[in-house]
């Protein structure tokens, strides 16, 4: 091996050895395999590529020792790369061009020898993981026999389980130390970690909207001592919530010529809103929004107004409709409307929304021919106007001073666009409307004297006195829409 200046230095006494070519390798040969070998600091690969530079053989004689040693095992070359031929060197030789010392060059001989992997890394690492099977295995145990179930709210199927929300990882912890013998219990950092590394499980939060009968029937179940009627109760629960995800199977399926929108109204707004203790107890203003939006949530519509413009009733859902309903452009191959509503008897089903609809229908002069009404199964009726009221919740619960109705409407343009009573819509008076209308195809009918001199209602006139003669109307007989019922207009 030659120095810089081109000097030889000595490292081993091979220089005239015919086997071993130590004497041949100089200083620019061993330039690129070194920078190779520590352009990468990991010890892994650096073992590598040291195992590549070393062949192992079966000593072919063994000499006679003196002394009671151990006879070796293994005959180790080295050997390295010079212009693409492979030029046999020492230990010593390697050690210097390297710089690593004998044990660890030793080390790989013995891997090597024993068919373990190079790559592999023993060093360091949890050396205490083996003496924690029986815990582990134990700890796993009691968590997989937890009852969960899935999110009440969720919008669709999820892997992911939550349990009661009374328990939590340190309940959780002490039930298992309690039940488990002393050679088994760990400690709470343990039982966490194991609990977040191997298992999709959550801490449900306590629900506020439940449905009541899944309530009733899952109580009726607990209750019941016989097998049979538990059955039987039981299949009638797997019905009733069959029935309830067609709803939302309904809104998802794409109808051919239709448009489809959800209306819902929000949870009341008080004004003005102060983080004041006083002001919870005292009476407040309450401000009103009525969603309507596509089933996509995208570009909702907001009608509001104040308590003292209006209450909460048909009147106000309906003139909200009727409005969004003018002012909307359909496509022009669109025959059909589509509506999604919760089965609110006071503000959605009812005979009114039912009249203002069908007037609409008979006197707007659009292409429309059908409009359709589906209500879900009570308590399971999350709609995609909830998921737009979650969204101004969260804008809502940043701003904890709100002092006027400007205030509130400047928080929800960043949603949708906000309609004002008053000056963007005014009420209709659709309880009117009951003087003159009869019930057809389920609506409610009440007789008047005055229905058949309203021009705009003259188109009524034939069916009335029709099914008059064949006395097919009940005089106040009431419009009942059963849960899951579609209402068509055609």
């Amino acid at each position: 091996m030659e120095s810089a200046d081109g000097e030889h230095i000595v490292v081993c006494n091979h220089k005239n050895n015919p086997k071993l070519q130590c004497g041949q390798v100089g200083r620019d040969d061993i330039l690129k395999p070194r920078e190779v070998f520590y352009k990468n600091p990991n010890k892994v690969i650096q073992d590598g590529i040291l195992a590549s530079n070393i062949e192992l053989d079966i000593p072919k004689r063994k000499r006679a020792r003196k002394s009671d040693g151990k006879p070796h095992s293994l005959s180790a070359k080295y050997h390295v790369y010079i212009s693409r031929q492979k030029v046999q060197i020492c230990q010593k030789f390697v050690m210097a061009v390297y710089n690593v010392c004998q044990r660890r060059l030793n080390t790989i001989c013995k891997k090597l020898q024993a068919g373990e992997e190079i790559i592999k890394e023993k060093r360091g690492g949890d050396r205490r993981a083996f003496k924690f099977v029986d815990k582990l295995d134990a700890v796993k145990s009691f968590i997989s026999q937890l009852q969960g179930k899935e999110s009440h709210y969720g919008r669709q199927k999820s892997r992911r389980i939550y349990i009661s929300s009374e328990y939590n990882i340190s309940i959780l912890w002490q039930l298992y130390n309690k039940n488990s013998p002393e050679g088994l219990k760990v400690n709470y950092k343990y039982f966490s970690r194991v609990f977040s590394k191997y298992f999709n499980i959550g801490f449900g939060s306590p629900a506020t909207d439940v449905c009541s009968y899944c309530v009733r029937t899952q109580t009726k179940i607990s209750m019941s001592q016989s097998s049979s009627e538990k059955q039987k109760i039981s299949t009638e629960l797997k019905v009733h919530k069959f029935r309830a995800t067609q709803f939302h199977k309904l809104m998802k399926t794409e109808v051919p010529n239709t448009v489809s929108y959800c209306f819902d109204l929000q949870q009341v707004q008080v004004l003005p809103k102060v983080p004041i203790q006083e002001a919870f107890y005292a009476q407040q203003l309450s401000i009103y929004f009525f969603c309507v939006t596509k089933l996509n949530c995208q570009e909702p519509i907001f009608y509001t107004w104040m308590e003292h413009q209006a209450g909460r009733g048909a009147t106000e859902t309906s003139s909200a409709i009727i409005d969004f309903l003018k002012r909307t452009e359909f496509p022009e191959d669109a025959t059909k409307i589509r509506f999604f509503a919760d089965g609110c008897g006071g503000q959605n089903k009812n005979s009114h929304v039912i009249h203002a609809l069908m007037f609409w229908l008979h006197t707007s002069g659009e292409k429309i021919k059908e409009i359709e009404i589906i209500f879900p199964i009570r308590g399971h009726s999350y709609l995609p106007a909830d998921r737009i009221f979650g969204r101004i919740e969260k804008i809502l619960r940043s701003h904890s001073l709100i002092k006027t109705p400007d205030a509130y409407w400047e928080l929800y343009t960043k949603v949708g666009e906000v309609r004002k009573l008053g000056s963007d819509w005014n009420l209709l008076d659709v309880k009117n409307m009951l003087q003159w209308l009869k019930k057809v195809n389920g609506i409610k009918s009440l007789s008047g004297e005055k229905w058949n001199n309203d021009p705009e209602l003259a188109w009524l006139v034939p069916i009335f006195e029709e099914q008059r003669e064949d006395g097919e109307i009940e005089a106040n007989e009431e419009c009942e829409c059963n849960d899951m019922e579609e209402v068509n207009f055609i």
